[in-house]
């Protein structure tokens, strides 16, 4: 049974020295279903660690797919709001007429706010990580040092 970091080495290192291994199901999460197979951790959509304080995470070489490594709420104290009602967009999923905002954001890019006309992304800074729309840097941070 995997329960520490050292555990996990000695155990992927023994699936290393067995050569290609045939994925265990197709699709995109074949690769993470085949590891956590070899490793013997029960397959769980549960939003806890895999092993000890770990959650593994897969993905193909080239593959377009999105891993979500961490969610963080912005900051200071209701940035949400502002965000949602500067940038947000109606919706017809719900029955109001409040804006909403659903997106993920890149580093590397702006992605576009859905019909919103707006677009923002992740800036990392000397002083912390935060949110840039197309006409500068918000004041609202994920982390500042």
């Amino acid at each position: 049974m995997i329960t520490t970091l050292d555990d996990f080495i000695r155990e992927y290192k023994r699936i290393i020295n067995m050569g290609w291994i045939k994925a265990h199901r197709s699709g995109p999460t074949g690769i993470g279903k085949t590891l956590e197979d070899l490793l013997g951790i029960k397959e769980n959509n549960l939003d806890m660690p895999d092993f000890g304080e770990y959650e593994l995470k897969s993905c193909r070489i080239d593959s377009n797919s999105m891993l979500t490594m961490f969610t963080k709420s912005p900051q200071p104290r209701k940035s949400n709001t502002y965000l949602r009602l500067k940038y947000g967009y109606s919706s017809d999923t719900y029955f109001s007429d409040e804006k909403v905002i659903h997106s993920t954001l890149s580093a590397n890019r702006f992605t576009k706010i859905s019909s919103s006309g707006h677009s923002l992304k992740i800036s990392c800074l000397e002083d912390g990580i935060y949110i840039e729309s197309e006409s500068g840097i918000e004041n609202v941070f994920l982390v500042k040092s």
